[in-house]
């Protein structure tokens, strides 16, 4: 789904899209993509962008965090596993435009599982194996299969958080019975939005970027909620994750064969 604005003649275009599923995109989820035609009697929304403003970095302390080197020994290993549960809206001018619902067993670069996109591309099973993405859309049988090197179906590195530089300790949260530790982004995360709204492309900068993890006293994720804002409505997008069963050991197989090379 195409969304377009107008400003002097520049435009952004939100591309909605969940892991190339076909439904309601295109009859081929592997075919170039091609923008979704636009009524002329439909007219072209224009938007000034507010001033850029910055999430304010939690000021740093001389006293090492040893949570946060914890956290981030367990982030950075490249086998992490764990399962996720994500959802997440768009918003364009106050619309909404896409919502989105994730189901993954991770274990490094590889996953399977389910995602449902209202509004953007549809439902169905995913499988990411060795690099090779394998796509059965709701109502069908058949997977299609092949290689891809696009971030916006990457899971790692978890969060897109590339360095303990990117997140700074913010206070004890209290979660029912339990104690948890928020760590915000700081000015130097520089996180992949298409990746974190499940959307194929965003070209826009966000005015307003935020990402709050929870965690354990051991430090092991348990949320996370990430907001991106741009303009004044120009768009506004939410999306909240879940983790559990870190460290299991899923088995992720093809479901059909590999591609050739």
């Amino acid at each position: 789904m195409v969304f377009t604005l107008g400003r002097r003649g520049t435009m952004l275009v939100l591309v909605c899209l969940v892991a190339f599923v076909a439904a309601g995109c295109n009859s081929n989820i592997f075919e170039e993509r091609t923008p979704l035609p636009i009524s002329t009697a439909t007219p072209t929304r224009t938007f000034a962008l507010a001033t850029p403003t910055v999430t304010p970095t939690p000021t740093a302390t001389a006293t090492p965090d040893g949570r946060l080197e914890a956290l981030w020994t367990l982030l950075s290993d490249p086998t992490l596993s764990y399962h996720l549960s994500g959802t997440g809206v768009s918003k364009v001018q106050g619309a909404r435009v896409e919502r989105f619902t994730l189901e993954l067993d991770i274990s490094g670069d590889d996953y399977a599982g389910s995602v449902n996109s209202i509004g953007g591309s549809g439902k169905a099973r995913l499988v990411r194996k060795d690099g090779i993405m394998y796509v059965r859309p709701a109502g069908t049988s058949r997977w299609t299969a092949r290689r891809f090197t696009d971030s916006v179906i990457e899971f790692v590195p978890f969060l897109d958080i590339s360095a303990p530089q990117d997140l700074q300790a913010d206070g004890v949260k209290q979660k029912g019975q339990r104690t948890l530790y928020s760590y915000v982004s700081t000015t130097q995360y520089r996180p992949d939005v298409a990746h974190m709204m499940d959307l194929s492309s965003f070209p826009a900068t966000c005015n307003v970027l935020r990402l709050e993890l929870l965690v354990t006293d051991a430090a092991v994720p348990v949320s996370a909620h990430f907001e991106c804002h741009v303009g004044n409505g120009t768009y506004d997008g939410t999306s909240d994750y879940t983790f559990t069963e870190f460290g299991k050991n899923f088995s992720i197989k093809p479901p059909v064969h590999p591609p050739k090379a």
